[in-house]
C-alpha cells in the first residue's frame, strides 16, 4: 500500500473511532434507535427521520409531489415549511434499500462526524500541518462541542462544508484556476442541499473569507470571472430548489420577538454540555428553549487557536490567520442576533429585515458554528507547530491537548431515543386496509413547545404504512390555517371543532384512548362521529354524513 493511501486509511479509522465515541452507547442500539443528542424529547428527530422518508420515499415516485407532503391536509406546500434535505435525503435513499430506517439515519449521523473530521484534516494538510497534525486537527473538529450538541438535529451535524469550503479557499489563494473555484461551489451545493441554515453561514463565511484571501492576490478580473462562474453555477444547480420552496413560503418569517429570545448572550459562551470531562464552566440549562446550545468552544481548543494565530501570522499565512480571526469575530457577532446593538445601531436587525433568508433564521445563537469551525483552523497551526518543535515535549503537548478537547466535547452518554415500530400499531394495520380519507390525532397538542409534538411526529412516520394525509403535523413554519384548527382543538369535542375538522375534510380521527373520558365519548356520538375501531391505545372514530354549517361564527 503506498504512503498516501496508508495515511488517508489511518486518518479514517481514527476519525470513524472518534464518531463512534461521540456517538457511544447509542451505537449499540441503532437499529432501532437514534441519536438524541442535548434534545429534551425526540420530536426534532423523529421530525428529521420523517423528513428523510419523505425524501427516499419522493425519489422512489419520481418526485411527483415532492413539496405537498400529507401533513396539514388539505393545504399544499407542507414540506417546503421545514429544512428539506434533499442531498442527505437521496443517500437515505440509497441506505434504506439495505436496512431499516432508524439504522440508515444513524448511519448518516456517524458518517457526518466522520466527514467533519475529514474536512479539517484536509484543511490543516493545505495550511502546512504535517499528516498526523492534520488528522488531530480533524479530531478537534469532531468533537466541537456546538456540532456534538446538535447530534439530535441531522442537519446541524452536517459541518464538513465549511471546513472544506475554506480549504478551496486557500487553495484559490494559491493556484487561482478554474477548476478550484468549482470546488468551491461543489460545497455551497452541498451545502445548501443538505442544510439551510448552513448554506446562509456559508454566504457570511465567504463573504468574510474571499476579500481577505484574494483582493490583491488574484487579478481582480479572473477573480471576478470565476466569482461569476460559481455564483451561476450554484444557481443552475440549487435554484429550481431554493425558488420552488421560496414560491410556497412567500411571506413566511419569524418575529423579532422569537429571534431576540434565540439570540446568544455573553453568558451563552461560558455553558458547555455535560461531556466525560467534570465541569469548569457552567453546565447548561437542560430546561432552556435554546436545546443543544453548547457556546464554549472547550479550553483546550482556546488555547490551541490562541497559540495558532500566533504560530500562523509568523509563518507568514497572515491572510489565513485574519480571515479565520474574521470569521470568529463575525460569527461570535451575529450569534448576538437582536442584542447586538450599539446604541440606535442594530446589524443584525438590518439584516433581518432586508437580507433575504435572515429572517427565516429562527435561532440566530446557531452562528457559534462558525466560531468553533474558525477555531479549528486556527489551531491546526499549533498543532503542527507543537508537534514539529522540540519534537518530545511538543508531541506530548499535542496529545495532551487534543485528549483534553475529546474530554471537553465527548458527551457523558450519548443519549438516544427508539424508533417506535409504527407497522406494528393495531390502528395504522386497521387504516392501511380502509379507502382514502384525511387522518386527525387526536388530542391536538397542547401547547406550541416542540415537546408536546412527539405523537405528532410518531403519527407522521406511521402515515408511510397507512398512506391516509395528515390534518396534524409537525413543520418549521406552520399553515396559518392550522392555527385556527389548533385554536379550535382545544375544545374539541365542540361543533367549532367539528366544523373546522370537517373543512379539512376529516374522515377519520386517532383517538388517544387515555384521553377519552366518558364524557367525551358522549359528545363525539353527539357530534356525528362514530367509533368503528377499537384498538389497544387507540380508538378509531369515523365521520358521520351529517354536516355542521356556521358552528365557529
Amino acid at each position: 500500500m503506498a504512503p498516501r493511501c496508508r495515511r488517508r486509511t489511518a486518518a479514517f479509522f481514527v476519525h470513524l473511532g472518534v464518531a463512534v465515541a461521540c456517538l457511544w452507547p447509542s451505537v449499540l442500539h441503532f437499529t432501532d434507535h437514534i441519536p438524541l443528542g442535548s434534545e429534551p424529547t425526540p420530536t426534532v428527530p423523529f421530525f428529521n427521520l420523517w423528513t428523510l422518508e419523505w425524501n427516499a420515499y419522493e425519489f422512489a415516485h419520481g418526485l411527483v409531489h415532492y413539496w405537498d407532503a400529507p401533513i396539514f391536509a388539505p393545504s399544499t406546500g407542507a414540506f417546503a415549511r421545514s429544512e428539506a434535505q434533499p442531498l442527505t435525503g437521496a443517500v437515505f435513499w440509497v441506505l434504506r434499500t439495505v436496512i431499516d430506517a432508524p439504522a440508515a439515519y444513524s448511519l448518516l449521523v456517524l458518517a457526518f462526524l466522520v466527514l467533519n473530521g475529514l474536512a479539517a484534516a484536509r484543511l490543516a494538510r493545505t495550511l502546512g500541518a504535517g499528516a498526523v497534525a492534520a488528522i488531530a486537527t480533524g479530531v478537534l473538529a469532531q468533537v466541537a462541542p456546538f456540532v456534538i450538541g446538535q447530534l439530535g438535529v441531522l442537519q446541524l451535524v452536517c459541518a464538513f462544508p465549511f471546513w472544506f469550503a475554506l480549504e478551496r479557499i486557500v487553495t484559490y489563494r494559491r493556484r487561482p484556476a478554474l477548476s478550484v473555484a468549482l470546488g468551491i461551489a461543489a460545497w455551497c451545493i452541498v451545502c445548501i442541499l443538505t442544510s439551510g441554515y448552513y448554506a446562509i453561514f456559508l454566504a457570511v463565511m465567504l463573504a468574510v473569507t474571499a476579500p481577505v484571501m484574494l483582493l490583491g492576490v488574484v487579478p481582480l478580473r479572473r477573480f471576478a470571472l470565476h466569482a461569476v462562474i460559481v455564483i451561476g453555477v450554484v444557481a443552475v444547480v440549487c435554484g429550481p430548489y431554493l425558488l420552488a420552496q421560496e414560491r410556497r413560503t412567500s411571506g413566511e418569517r419569524w418575529t423579532a420577538s422569537t429571534v431576540t429570545a434565540l439570540s446568544a448572550t455573553p453568558s451563552d459562551y461560558f455553558q458547555s454540555a455535560p461531556t466525560i470531562m467534570p465541569a469548569v464552566w457552567s453546565r447548561r440549562d437542560a430546561s432552556t428553549d435554546r436545546d443543544g446550545i453548547a457556546g464554549f468552544p472547550g479550553l483546550a481548543t482556546i488555547a490551541l487557536a490562541a497559540s495558532g494565530a500566533a504560530i500562523g501570522w509568523r509563518r507568514g499565512e497572515r491572510r489565513s490567520t485574519l480571515a479565520l480571526v474574521g470569521v470568529l469575530v463575525v460569527g461570535a457577532g451575529l450569534s448576538g442576533g437582536m442584542h447586538l446593538g450599539v446604541g440606535a445601531f442594530e446589524p443584525y436587525r438590518l439584516l433581518f429585515d432586508h437580507v433575504p433568508g435572515f429572517d427565516r433564521l429562527r435561532s440566530p445563537y446557531r452562528f457559534i458554528v462558525l466560531t468553533q469551525v474558525a477555531l479549528v483552523g486556527l489551531a491546526a497551526f499549533a498543532v503542527d507547530g507543537l508537534w514539529n518543535v522540540r519534537r518530545r515535549l511538543g508531541r506530548v503537548v499535542v496529545v495532551g491537548a487534543v485528549l483534553a478537547a475529546m474530554a471537553e466535547g465527548i458527551p457523558a452518554s450519548a443519549r438516544s431515543a427508539r424508533v417506535p415500530d409504527t407497522r406494528r400499531f393495531d390502528w395504522v394495520e386497521w387504516l392501511d386496509t380502509k379507502p382514502t380519507g384525511n387522518v386527525a390525532l387526536v388530542p391536538f397538542p397542547a401547547t406550541g413547545s416542540a415537546d408536546d409534538y412527539v405523537a405528532t411526529t410518531v403519527a407522521m412516520l406511521a402515515g408511510f404504512e397507512h398512506g391516509h394525509p395528515l390534518v396534524n403535523g409537525y413543520t418549521g413554519f406552520f399553515p396559518a390555517d392550522y392555527y385556527v384548527l389548533w385554536s379550535a382543538m382545544r375544545t374539541f369535542p365542540s361543533a367549532c371543532s367539528t366544523e373546522l375538522l370537517q373543512q379539512h375534510s376529516t374522515k377519520y380521527l386517532v383517538v388517544d384512548r387515555t384521553w377519552l373520558s366518558a364524557v367525551r365519548r358522549n359528545d363525539l356520538g353527539a357530534l356525528g362521529w362514530h367509533p368503528v375501531f377499537d384498538g389497544h391505545d387507540h380508538i378509531v372514530y369515523a365521520a358521520g354524513p351529517e354536516r355542521l354549517h356556521g358552528s365557529c361564527e
